[in-house]
């Protein structure tokens, strides 16, 4: 369940935003991020892998706005027919205003 590659089925204009990287449909997760978002990603991703819907806030500096600007973040296991994890749906708002 949830174990294979973790391969991007649809990409928003988040990642590009925040992180600088552009992802598309089909790309390996693990080759198209830097080690250090691998590292701070992977255990987000795991939990969902194992079942679970959370939400979480966080913070990034926006160097185009000269601000920190904050988010948060829901994520969810995506679950088949056999009941079986086979993805994970993530969305991102802003909350900087909040």
């Amino acid at each position: 369940k949830g174990r294979g590659r973790r391969k991007v089925i649809q990409s928003v204009k988040v990642v590009k935003e925040i992180y600088g990287i552009t992802i598309k449909e089909g790309d390996d997760l693990a080759k198209s991020f830097p080690p250090d978002l691998i590292k701070t990603w992977k255990p987000v991703y795991e939990r969902a892998f194992a079942g679970e819907s959370f939400k979480f806030d966080w913070s990034y500096y926006d160097p185009k706005k000269e601000k920190e600007l904050f988010v948060e973040t829901q994520i969810s296991p995506i679950i088949n027919v056999k009941n079986e994890i086979e993805g994970v749906t993530l969305f991102t708002r802003d909350i900087t205003q909040r």
